[in-house]
């Protein structure tokens, strides 16, 4: 015999039972669905059997709520709207209405926001309901969800090949223009000017040329803007090697560089134990991603290989 099974809409009925201030909520585990507290006649009999018939949904208070946003805010990478965030979380006022203000002016974030609160929201009614059914020695099958999906790969594009035929695919003739002005942010962002003065040499020391035949992955953000692109360039020996990997600040902890840097290793035709990948390791998440993927800091702070 089948056991009571925790449907997605079921889940989706709790949550709102969850969050309304009005009224306390049940689960019927007869109908398997949420009711309101003054629609259920036999309410008096709440609790009074071995095998109750109503079970309250979670408790649900606005400190969890904000311990939720915290959550969130300590896991952003962002660091535009990571500020903006903490500020709001410590002001004292109306944080729920300002969380949402800001929000709302970066819509990929607030995509990966509501995606969180759901997926962890879906959490504490999964423990939930296993926790009750087995209290109360309810048969019941597995609850089984996927993941959440990818955001990056569900509103950005991403594509690779070599300069020019990301070029042709876009239709954007000033591509390399605009890889040379990320170029410069970037050094200015993450580099000390001691070693931005070594990164710019090691940068003007590769194969000369307009860097039309580089190869690359680029990002393009829902309204078709660019968000981010990885280059790999050719040293003397023609080595690949990686000298840009940036993202636009609006859209950084959306996951879009370890997107763009899986996009390279899958598609380089080159020998990938081989290339090399001149971009500060020191920044905790780029050195992450890259030994996560088998490679290694070698001689300089900001050189990374297979084979240092």
């Amino acid at each position: 015999m089948a056991g009571k099974q925790l449907t997605k809409e079921t889940i989706d009925q709790v949550i709102f039972g969850m969050e309304n201030q009005d009224d306390d909520f049940y689960l019927d585990l007869d109908r398997m669905i949420v009711m309101p507290s003054v629609e259920i006649k036999d309410i008096e009999a709440l609790g009074s059997e071995d095998t109750p018939r109503y079970v309250e949904v979670p408790p649900w208070q606005s400190v969890d709520g904000f311990n939720l946003m915290e959550r969130f805010v300590g896991q952003l990478h962002n660091p535009l709207v990571r500020v903006e965030l903490q500020r709001i979380l410590v002001s004292g006022r109306g944080v729920f209405r300002q969380f949402k203000d800001v929000l709302r002016q970066y819509p990929e974030v607030a995509k990966r926001w509501y995606r969180f609160k759901d997926q962890s929201m879906q959490r504490v009614v999964v423990d939930w309901f296993v926790a009750t059914m087995d209290t109360y020695g309810i048969s019941y099958d597995n609850p089984d969800f996927e993941e959440i999906d990818d955001l990056v790969l569900d509103n950005f594009a991403i594509f690779s090949g070599s300069i020019a035929q990301i070029q042709e695919r876009l239709g954007q003739k000033g591509l390399y223009e605009l890889i040379l002005g990320w170029d410069s942010v970037m050094a200015k962002e993450l580099y000390p000017d001691g070693q931005r003065d070594l990164w710019i040499d090691r940068r003007n020391r590769l194969a000369p040329g307009s860097g039309i035949d580089d190869y690359g992955a680029y990002a393009t953000a829902p309204d078709g803007s660019g968000a981010g692109f990885l280059r790999i360039a050719r040293d003397e020996a023609g080595r690949g090697v990686v000298n840009l990997l940036y993202v636009e600040p609006e859209y950084r902890g959306l996951g879009i560089a370890r997107v763009l840097i899986d996009k390279v290793l899958e598609s380089w035709p080159g020998k990938k134990d081989d290339l090399q990948w001149w971009i500060p390791a020191a920044v905790p998440f780029l050195g992450e991603l890259l030994r996560e993927r088998g490679y290694q800091i070698s001689h300089s702070l900001f050189s990374v290989s297979k084979n240092p």
